[in-house]
């Protein structure tokens, strides 16, 4: 299992995309390897445009959020991973940070 984490801010960032990270995953795995993928992100608070978790109900993936104020964890990143990488499955055997305007190219990644 591999969890991928996060932070993502919608509002004012007109590169975040994350229906097309989620969607080139999509593309891009088998329907075994997509029970094998979660996705774990953080969203500011006061991002009223970020996607809410049924947002995302048509794709196979687990997806968890965690929500923090706006700017906390911003001068110390590793804090927000740090604590989403406590809400990875513990089956994961592999963790990816990348970012919301972040897409998959290629198959079996």
């Amino acid at each position: 299992m591999i969890s991928i984490t996060f932070a993502s801010r919608v509002k004012y960032n007109p590169d975040s995309n994350i229906e097309r990270l989620l969607q080139t995953a999509l593309d891009t795995t088998t329907k075994e390897e997509q029970k094998q993928i979660e996705f774990l992100v953080k969203y500011d608070r006061d991002d009223d445009l970020a996607p809410r978790d049924k947002s995302f109900s048509s794709f196979p993936f687990q997806y968890k959020t965690a929500v923090y104020d706006r700017g906390e964890g911003r001068n110390f990143i590793h804090h927000f991973i740090e604590y989403m990488f406590t809400l990875h499955d513990p089956k994961s055997r592999f963790i990816l940070v990348l970012a919301d305007d972040y897409f998959f190219t290629r198959p079996g990644w």
